[in-house]
């Protein structure tokens, strides 16, 4: 048994995961994202994201995903996803032609003893207050992935009791009819 692994191993050597997001536009369909989401699962990998959205054009799907894969899978799965049939475009958004934002919505513990200090961080940020009690506060922030880890890391130490992310939504630069565009 040993030996058929090694075997397999030097043929298919072994790649690091990354994390990823497809921007896929697709005929507004039923069972298109079954669909999409199977190809991905059968690979073997996990989506950590899925959005859905309607664009300009009313029979065209936007769908947004997030996974963690090899690079040699992301290729196999793209291919796949390309094939099915009611697919116009997949891409891989880590190019500089597309733009992500995503929203976290924070619950944290609340005191007058750390009161000034969450509040600089929400005001430095541009968070908004969404509920308050008298000892939980809750914040929304709004930006782009990076910018999201690192307002976490600052307010982790205040009390983190809940965390909420929209999942990321990813927009092509230049975009001029919802579709596709060129600038």
């Amino acid at each position: 048994m040993d030996k058929k692994l090694d075997r397999i191993l030097r043929i298919y050597p072994k790649e690091d995961e990354k994390e990823y997001t497809l921007y896929i536009l697709c005929e507004n369909k039923p069972g298109v994202t079954a669909n999409v989401s199977n190809v991905i699962s059968r690979r073997g990998f996990n989506i950590t994201s899925f959005i859905g959205a309607g664009t300009m054009t009313d029979d065209v799907y936007k769908i947004i995903i997030k996974l963690y894969a090899t690079p040699t899978g992301l290729k196999g799965i793209v291919k796949q996803i390309a094939k099915l049939i009611n697919i116009i475009e997949v891409k891989n958004s880590m190019s500089d032609e597309f733009v992500e934002y995503e929203m976290v919505l924070v619950k944290l513990t609340y005191s007058p003893d750390n009161h000034g200090d969450i509040f600089q961080v929400v005001n430095h940020y541009y968070g908004e207050i969404v509920d308050l009690s008298d000892n939980k506060l809750t914040v929304a922030f709004t930006g782009t992935p990076q910018k999201l880890d690192t307002i976490l890391a600052l307010i982790r130490h205040f009390g983190i009791l809940d965390i909420v992310k929209s999942g990321i939504a990813v927009m092509r630069k230049y975009e001029e009819n919802g579709i596709t565009g060129t600038p």
